[in-house]
């Protein structure tokens, strides 16, 4: 055993979910983007570069548990390319969008920590959910919160089901890479939108 510190990025990737966990995350996580992607009629120019933006968080957060500023303000300084296909008139949506998205979580996690005296969920979160408000609009964002919900509900529960004794244990304590469900929630509402 060496004397030197550990890293930061060590403690965490020491102490991440288990491995059941992270194949049953990225086995959802590849067929819900190959499968939608397939299925869309979105320009392919855009939607890779939003694919890109997403995976990267999604594996970072993963691997993590942190949304680096680097990364989800690619997500947000991208979207300007898709601002510029946008008609005018829905301009002031994405806008709105970004902002929205930005002060959700903060918002959120202000309440839950008056409740349970911690904090819930990392700030990350709430700079990604503003890159994609600023990519989908204001309108969209609930249905991005609703499948990023439904998602690591459904993985969560899964994970729970698969894994066994200790591994089950430590699933239950150890805390959910919440970004790769917003990536989802974000990439499924892209390719379909609601509004």
């Amino acid at each position: 055993m060496s004397d030197q510190p550990f890293e930061p990025e060590e403690i965490i990737l020491q102490t991440r979910t288990p491995s059941v966990f992270g194949a049953v995350s990225f086995g959802v996580v590849a067929l819900v983007f190959a499968c939608a992607w397939w299925f869309s009629s979105k320009p392919t120019v855009l939607s890779l570069v939003l694919f890109v933006n997403l995976a990267a968080l999604s594996w970072y957060d993963f691997h993590y548990f942190r949304l680096p500023n680097l990364l989800t303000g690619t997500l947000a300084l991208t979207s300007i390319a898709m601002l510029l296909t946008v008609p005018q008139a829905l301009l002031v949506g994405h806008m709105i969008g970004g902002l929205v998205g930005l002060m959700f979580f903060p918002l959120l996690n202000f309440f839950y920590r008056l409740l349970r005296g911690r904090s819930g969920i990392g700030l990350g979160d709430a700079k990604l959910l503003g890159g994609v408000g600023l990519w989908l609009g204001w309108l969209n964002l609930p249905f991005v919160l609703l499948t990023a919900s439904l998602s690591a509900l459904m993985v969560t529960s899964l994970s729970l089901m698969f894994a066994k004794g200790e591994n089950r244990k430590q699933l239950v304590k150890n805390p959910v890479p919440f970004g790769i469900f917003l990536a989802i929630g974000a990439w499924l509402v892209w390719l379909f939108p609601q509004i």
